[in-house]
C-alpha cells in the first residue's frame, strides 16, 4: 500500500505552519514557496501544499536563523530540490556563514562574561569591582 501524502489548502496550510497566509503568499511570489496548483479557482487556481513545503519552511527558518537573505535562501532551496546540493558555490557560503557564527559566538561570550561581573558588582560580591567590557576583537 502506498502512503498518501498530506495535502492542505493555503489557509490550512498556514494554520499547520504557524504563519499567515500573506507572509506564505510572500514566500511564493519571491519564489521560496512552490506549491502545486489545483485546477479549482477559476482565474486563480487553488494552492496545495504538502509536507515538502513545510520542509521548506522548516530549511528556511533555520537559514534565517543563521543571517541568510531571501535570495540565498531560494538558492539553496532550489539546489535542495534539485536534488543535487553539492553545489562549490553554495558551500562557499555556509563556510562563511559557520565562520561569522563562531565569531559572534565569541563576541556572545565576552558580554555574557561581562554581564556576570556587572551583576556580581551590583550585588555587592566580595571582590567585585565596577567591569569594564573587554572584547577579543
Amino acid at each position: 500500500m502506498v502512503k498518501q501524502s498530506k495535502q492542505w489548502l493555503i489557509s490550512e496550510f498556514a494554520d499547520k505552519a504557524g504563519i499567515s497566509v500573506d507572509t506564505i503568499r510572500f514566500y511564493i511570489k519571491k519564489g521560496i514557496l512552490k506549491p502545486k496548483c489545483g485546477t479549482k479557482g477559476g482565474n486563480y487556481p487553488y494552492r496545495i501544499f504538502s509536507e515538502t513545503e513545510l520542509e521548506d519552511l522548516q530549511t528556511m527558518k533555520v537559514s534565517q536563523l543563521l543571517g541568510m537573505s531571501l535570495s540565498e535562501i531560494r538558492e539553496l532551496l532550489e539546489i535542495t530540490r534539485s536534488g543535487s546540493p553539492r553545489n562549490k558555490r553554495m558551500a562557499i557560503r555556509v563556510e562563511k556563514r559557520r565562520a561569522q557564527l563562531l565569531k559572534r559566538k565569541d563576541e556572545i561570550q565576552d558580554l555574557i562574561h561581562y554581564l556576570d561581573a556587572k551583576l556580581a558588582w551590583i550585588r555587592k560580591e566580595p571582590g567585585a569591582d565596577q567591569p569594564t567590557f573587554k572584547s577579543r576583537n
